[in-house]
């Protein structure tokens, strides 16, 4: 398996690739991006009580 080289940003560019569900985390070496909940069936069960309390208003 190859992986891809990780993306080299600055802090802007960071915050501009940003989705809805993601933080960034920023140490002295490094600009992180990683998503908001981290457990994958608990980033499903959350995306699915979004999308009902959306329905549920509309």
């Amino acid at each position: 398996m190859r992986l891809a080289a990780p993306r080299r940003m600055s802090l802007d560019e960071s915050l501009e690739y940003l989705g809805e569900d993601e933080l960034l985390e920023v140490t002295p070496l490094a600009f992180r991006i990683r998503k908001r909940i981290l457990a994958t069936e608990e980033r499903g069960k959350a995306t699915k009580r979004a999308k009902e309390g959306l329905a549920a208003g509309a």
